[in-house]
């Protein structure tokens, strides 16, 4: 499925003509309940230390109250169907809509996609609210250059060079992508880095890499006087592993806030519920992930080989391989019920790897040619659920299992076997594989648990609750110390917007930091 809704809806009645008529009406829903929360999602929660500016604070309630009068539904009705977005479990809602299960499984992955979660799990419904949230990059208002010529059309859209030089693929020049669309980054994932790190180096930014800061410097003022509150601490700068210690007026750490205010910060600093908070924050996660490098496409059972598409896609680009199909730049999901997905998260709680795990795949050297040579390819599986602390061969429940390479094997080759049942030959065209388990997500990326959101993003650790009840939004208790990462609102996903709300509180607040 994609962005064309008549073709949509023609793939769509091949299992359940009634579900294509009433997929429209689904992709509505979630539309206008994204626009009223597209509006929270630049704005800092109002708690103490993140207050929005007033001007902030009418912009926000002048947008929602605009998209509430715009929506097609009554008032208290819409209030009632952003609520029940908001707590639900995503098969509630599925189910209002759909009758046919390989729809709503296709659908439900994106409600359960990080989360250690099943679809039937209070709260899954914004997981996969937050999923479709923003417009690709339509937002932004980023457009080619007119004058780019069609040799720098890579993948159906100019690769977009954004403020910071970043190219995205997949944007249509003229229209920008849709909600809840998706975009392959041209290079990879470590171009939005790159193009990042440019862009900060034109501000005068100095970047230092391959250090390893070891804590956060932060002194505690003498109090005023008898009888008064001892003033909170203030960051001063932070000490690397070389002993040296980088002094500043501001720190902003981009680390999950457990790691930020567990490991990095003097625990003597922090009151006990505040230390209680951090700790509390749900880490739970079953995610790995595998990259892969592959020495063709794989090539779907199920697809009917004489209804071969041309060497370009819909939107008239041409695709890096001759034997390319649409389906081959999409998000392929492999063969899931409802029951399997379920099925399988029990399998995690229980501590297994799931015996039939939730598959994406995804190839993006189909549409983006730096990635692979000619007639080569890199795809990206994401698997769940591979629980933290796993079982493994001697009985044991253990995050330990993680570091045994024949284990972590073991498990890679059970996931090529359930894709070789739609696309054989699938094991055999592996050239190279990067398994990455929870414990290796936590390890080389800093992700506590594992977790790709710094989080759980469920209700509970949501706005006014993330990251902590008693430490809500981007301030820390320690004075000048922020948190710019995915652990403070709004939440994980390639966005920036934990950042950018950060920044917007600084800067609103610099006259104090003198």
């Amino acid at each position: 499925m994609g962005q064309d809704m008549a073709e949509n809806r023609r793939a769509i009645a091949q299992f359940s003509p009634r579900d294509a008529e009433r997929y429209p009406q689904y992709e509505a829903m979630l539309g206008r309940n994204v626009s009223i929360l597209n509006t929270l999602m630049d704005m800092r929660p109002p708690v103490k230390g993140s207050f929005p500016t007033p001007m902030e604070l009418f912009q926000a309630g002048r947008d929602i109250g605009h998209l509430l009068q715009a929506s097609p539904i009554p008032l208290r009705e819409q209030v009632g169907e952003l609520y029940e977005l908001l707590m639900a479990p995503s098969t509630k809602i599925l189910d209002q809509y759909f009758e046919s299960d390989i729809l709503k499984t296709t659908l439900a992955t994106d409600a359960v996609i990080g989360a250690f979660a099943s679809p039937s799990s209070l709260g899954t419904a914004y997981v996969l609210l937050h999923h479709v949230m923003g417009g690709g990059l339509a937002g932004l208002g980023l457009r080619a250059p007119p004058e780019q010529d069609l040799a720098s059309i890579i993948t159906g859209a100019h690769p977009v060079p954004g403020p910071t030089g970043a190219p995205f693929a997949n944007m249509p020049a003229d229209e920008g992508l849709g909600v809840g669309s998706w975009a392959y980054a041209v290079g990879g994932m470590g171009a939005v880095s790159a193009a990042l790190a440019r862009s900060a180096l034109a501000h005068g930014a100095e970047i230092c890499s391959d250090v390893t800061v070891e804590r956060i410097v932060s002194e505690r003022p003498d109090a005023p006087g008898s009888g008064a509150a001892a003033p909170a601490p203030v960051a001063k700068g932070v000490q690397l592993a070389s002993g040296e210690v980088i002094t500043s007026k501001v720190i902003l750490s981009n680390a999950t806030p457990r790691t930020t205010m567990e490991h990095l910060v003097d625990q003597a600093h922090l009151d006990p519920a505040s230390i209680q908070g951090y700790r509390a924050i749900d880490y739970s996660s079953a995610t790995m992930k595998i990259n892969l490098a592959l020495d063709r496409l794989p090539d779907f059972s199920c697809i009917d080989k004489a209804d071969r598409a041309g060497p370009y896609n819909s939107l008239g680009v041409k695709y890096t391989d001759p034997k390319a199909q649409p389906y081959h730049q999409t998000t392929i999901h492999i063969g899931h019920q409802m029951a399997d997905l379920e099925s399988a998260f029990q399998d995690a709680v229980a501590g297994r790897m799931s015996q039939r795990p939730l598959i994406e795949l995804t190839i993006p050297s189909v549409l983006d040619p730096t990635l692979a040579p000619p007639g080569k390819h890199v795809a990206n599986l994401f698997v769940q659920y591979a629980p933290y602390s796993v079982l493994g061969p001697d009985g044991v429940r253990s995050p330990r299992h993680w570091s045994n390479a024949d284990f972590k094997r073991a498990i890679a080759q059970d996931v090529y076997r359930l894709i070789e049942e739609y696309a054989p030959g699938f094991r055999s065209s592996v050239l190279f594989e990067d398994v990455l388990s929870p414990v290796d997500l936590e390890q080389q990326f800093g992700l506590t648990g594992g977790n790709i959101f710094h989080g759980s993003v469920t209700p509970d650790q949501l706005f006014l609750t993330r990251p902590t009840v008693k430490n809500p939004g981007h301030a820390t208790p320690i004075e000048r110390l922020f948190i710019c990462g995915s652990g403070v609102h709004p939440g994980g996903g390639v966005m920036g917007a934990p950042g950018r709300n950060t920044a917007k509180l600084v800067l609103s607040n610099e006259k104090n930091f003198q």
